[in-house]
């Protein structure tokens, strides 16, 4: 049953990116500041959204890695990727946008003509597992019912 994987491979890379996030999190400060001028927020200021995020994103990932809540965690997974989806979209379409820190100090490209429309196909990836997982539990849940 492959569909046991996909949480697995899902909440290893949430937990990665959230170990990564931390250890180069001033890059990811820079990015935060950068999506909410709105809150004209300085560095330390930024810090205790930065450090949420990255909590938020290892929980997660965590939850998603032991099966912890796996129905909510997925749920939740998807919610959080679709803002990630949509924060890396903003960064594209912007044209003087910092990286987005989506792995922290782990990247495969430094260019940001690179890596943000890789982020955005792996994102859309992971939500296509979370809902062929989500889909499969319910049928094989309304499978064994029958």
């Amino acid at each position: 049953m492959a569909y046991r994987a996909t949480p697995v491979v899902i909440g290893a890379f949430f937990l990665l990116a959230a170990f990564a996030k931390a250890l180069s999190v001033g890059s990811f400060i820079t990015t935060i500041q950068f999506l909410t001028p709105f809150l004209n927020q300085s560095r330390s200021e930024a810090m205790p959204l930065a450090s949420a995020i990255i909590l938020w994103e290892a929980a997660l990932g965590w939850c998603l890695l032991i099966g912890f809540a796996l129905r909510w965690a997925l749920i939740l997974t998807a919610l959080t990727l679709t803002v990630f989806t949509a924060v890396l979209i903003r960064l594209l379409l912007a044209g003087d946008a910092p990286s987005c820190s989506c792995t922290g100090a782990i990247r495969l490209f430094n260019a940001l003509s690179a890596s943000t429309p890789l982020g955005i196909a792996r994102n859309l990836v992971f939500l296509g597992g979370i809902s062929w997982v989500l889909s499969e539990w319910s049928r094989s849940r309304l499978l064994a019912r029958s």
